[in-house]
Parts: structure tokens; C-alpha cells; sequence
């Protein structure tokens, strides 16, 4: 199908072989179109409580080069699913594979939306708006390659790794993985919420705030409890706060310009806390491990109220 412009609302467009539609704009609200695989590329795209789904298992293309909207709506793809679009609005929407998904956009509206990979989900692009919403890659490894994302009370899963490199972050929910998870961000990391693995958790960024509500963890199982393995290891080029939980099943290793753990209930099984420039607190925290405690301060330790606890200083 070729056209200029196709209008397709409240239409039915099914199919039992390959379905290629090409236009400069797609109307397709409240539609549904169904092929065994469906190819589409548009200008742009309206997909809102539309229905594009393939049935086979081959690769899945929903290209816009302007704006695709699938508030309300669903792309669905049995195979493998590659969606681009400059501006992607999936409020409510589900964007869903049934193996690998990769999305490249200039921008997401995930809100209260679900995009997800039954393997590897690839996500890059702009700023990416996960406010209630669920980045999932179920039985795989999830890449974001991101500017700022906020997922402030969203989800972001990984069955296996979870690898992002952001401008920023603002979690007030979840980015967990049932393997290693690494978040390298060139600002801020600001979490009231839980950044942990499975396996080791790793953390870079210029700033990190961490509320008395958050959890970082390592070797942190679905349940919340630590499991035998799994190191915590933060990076910041400046000041590095986290007053909440930092849990490890193997060992933390906090270094940044200052570190600031006051009221923080901070356990591993070997702990390491550097400041480069700054001072160590852990006023009111509880710091204990079994193992070796290392602190190196390069101004002033500060423990008013606090309690430090190892096996070995």
C-alpha cells in the first residue's frame, strides 16, 4: 500500500503474507491491521487504540520519521520488532515483542506504557519519560542508551544484564536485573527508589543523591533478600550521598569527592569508602561487615551517633 496520505480509522486491514504500507501520513486510530509480517513506514503515524500486529516470527518495522503516537494503543510483533520514530507517545500503549525489541527515538512518552522484549530490548535516543510505565526485557539483557530518563514510579527490568549510559537520572521506582546491572550517567543519579542485581550493581556518575528511602543493592535476589555473591561498586566525580540502604552480598567499594552515608544502613561483606577530596560521613548510619572496613578520608571522618563495625579495620 502506497499513498500520500491513508486514512485507515476504524479500518480492518488483514493479511496472510507480507503487508508493506508506505505513506506520508497514517491515520490508523481505532484500527486494527494484521499480517504475517508487516513492514510500515510513514511520515507520521497515529496509532492511537489502533492494533498493528505480525503474526510470523520474522522482524516487525514500524518506522516515522515525525511523530508515532500509540497512546492507548498496541504494536506487537511474534518475532523480532524494530520501531523508530523523531517523537514515540505510548502513554497506555504496549509495544511489545515477542524476541528482541529495538527502539530509536528522538524522544519517549512512556507513561503508564509498556514496552517490552520476550529476549533483548535496545533502546536509544532523547529523554525518555518511564513515569509509571515498564522497560522490560524479560529473558534477556536490556541496553539503554539514553539521555535524561525519569522513572519516577516506573519499572525497568532486565531478565539478564542491565546496561545504561544516561545524561541523567531520576528514579523514584525500580531498575533492577537478575544479572549484573551497570548505570553510568555523565550528571546526576537522584533514587529514591531501588537501583540493585542479581549480581554486581555498578554505578557511575557525576553526582549521586540517595534518599533514606532507596535501596542500592548487590546480589539482591527477586524476594529483597542477598543472596552469596555480588559486589557494589559507586563512582562519583563529586559528592556521593546515599542515606538509605547500600546492600551487598560481596563487597562495597564507595569513592567519590565526599561521601556522605549519614543514617544509612550500609552492610557487605567487605566495605571500602574513599572521598578523593572531601570528607566520609556516617553520622547516625550503621556501617558493619564481617569482613575488612576501609575508609580513607581525605579531610575528616565524621561518625557523630554512628556505628562502624568489621571484622577488621
Amino acid at each position: 500500500i502506497n499513498a500520500g496520505q491513508f486514512n485507515n480509522q476504524f479500518g480492518k486491514i488483514t493479511g496472510n503474507g507480507k503487508l508493506d504500507i508506505r505513506a506520508a501520513t497514517f491515520d490508523h486510530r481505532n484500527a486494527m491491521t494484521v499480517a504475517n509480517q508487516l513492514t510500515v513506514n510513514a511520515g507520521s503515524l497515529d496509532n492511537r487504540s489502533g492494533s498493528l500486529a505480525q503474526t510470523g516470527t520474522g522482524l516487525m518495522t514500524v518506522n516515522a520519521t515525525g511523530q508515532l503516537d500509540n497512546t492507548g494503543g498496541k504494536i506487537e510483533g511474534n518475532g523480532d520488532a524494530l520501531v523508530k520514530a523523531s517523537t514515540l507517545l505510548n502513554s497506555t500503549g504496549r509495544i511489545v515483542a515477542a524476541q528482541n525489541a529495538e527502539l530509536t527515538v528522538g524522544s519517549l512518552d512512556n507513561t503508564q506504557g509498556t514496552v517490552a522484549a520476550g529476549s533483548h530490548l535496545q533502546l536509544s535516543g532523547g529523554d525518555i519519560d518511564n513515569t509509571k510505565g515498564q522497560l522490560q526485557a524479560v529473558a534477556g539483557n536490556a541496553t539503554l542508551n539514553v539521555a535524561n530518563l525519569n522513572n519516577t514510579a516506573g519499572n525497568v527490568f532486565a531478565g539478564a544484564n542491565l546496561n545504561a549510559t544516561l545524561a541523567s537520572l531520576n528514579n523514584t521506582g525500580s531498575l533492577y536485573a537478575a544479572g549484573n546491572q551497570s548505570l553510568t550517567a555523565t550528571g546526576a543519579i537522584v533514587n529514591t527508589g531501588v537501583i540493585a542485581a542479581q549480581g554486581n550493581t555498578s554505578l557511575t556518575a557525576k553526582t549521586l543523591d540517595s534518599s533514606a528511602s532507596s535501596l542500592l543493592g548487590a546480589g539482591m535476589q527477586a524476594d529483597g533478600k542477598l543472596g552469596t555473591a555480588g559486589d557494589l561498586t559507586i563512582s562519583t566525580t563529586q559528592a556521593l550521598a546515599a542515606h538509605g540502604q547500600v546492600l551487598a552480598a560481596g563487597k562495597a567499594t564507595l569513592t567519590g569527592a565526599s561521601v556522605d552515608l549519614a543514617g544509612s544502613q550500609t552492610s557487605a561483606a567487605n566495605i571500602g569508602l574513599t572521598a578523593t577530596t572531601g570528607d566520609v560521613s556516617t553520622n547516625k548510619a550503621v556501617v558493619t561487615t564481617p569482613g575488612t572496613l576501609s575508609i580513607t578520608s581525605n579531610v575528616t571522618l565524621h561518625n557523630t551517633e554512628g556505628t562502624v563495625q568489621a571484622g577488621q579495620l
